[in-house]
């Protein structure tokens, strides 16, 4: 029963009202929730709007790392198993582009969980030691940068060898 709930959850049509609400509170709540707990002062001197901008800033490379953490590996798997079945001269790129994505919105509320809980971790650091926002947020977002480049790299290698063993 919960398996079932959980493939439900993460299927490609269930989880795309999930997937957009968890990215978009990802993108604003943590963030501002960090700026107005080290900056009030940022309030009077850039405003409601300002505060929601930077916050937006700070966080949308945030969320976006987390989903790219995601979807590679994913994507290389969902490439890779339907190579499998085809040949190189049956593989049309036009298809491809125009085909949609089912690993996109699994990616997305998964990355978009992490991002939340990444922010939500920074924000109750920032509640109880003072801290630099901006160094700690591009600390965060080269950590997260390094993590998916080693992925990447990790998922081209696995790429490259079932390109080769499927050519001969």
């Amino acid at each position: 029963m919960i398996d079932g709930l959980v493939t439900n959850l993460f299927s490609i049509q269930r989880s795309r009202p999930l997937a957009v609400a968890v990215c978009l509170f990802a993108l604003f709540v943590p963030s501002f929730l960090t700026i107005s707990l080290r900056r009030p002062e940022l309030f009077t001197m850039v405003g409601v709007n300002g505060v929601i901008l930077l916050s937006l800033c700070i966080s949308l490379p945030i969320v976006l790392l987390c989903f790219a953490i995601y979807w590679t590996p994913a994507r290389m798997l969902h490439v890779a198993s339907k190579l499998e079945g085809q040949s190189v001269k049956d593989f049309e790129i036009e298809k491809a582009l125009t085909t949609e994505d089912p690993v996109e919105w699994p990616a997305l509320l998964a990355g978009g969980w992490t991002a939340n809980l990444i922010l939500y971790v920074v924000a109750v650091i920032s509640y109880f030691r003072p801290i630099r926002i901006g160094v700690t947020f591009i600390m965060v977002g080269i950590i997260l940068l390094g993590l998916w480049t080693l992925i990447w790299l990790m998922s081209t290698v696995v790429a490259v060898r079932a390109k080769r063993r499927l050519l001969g």
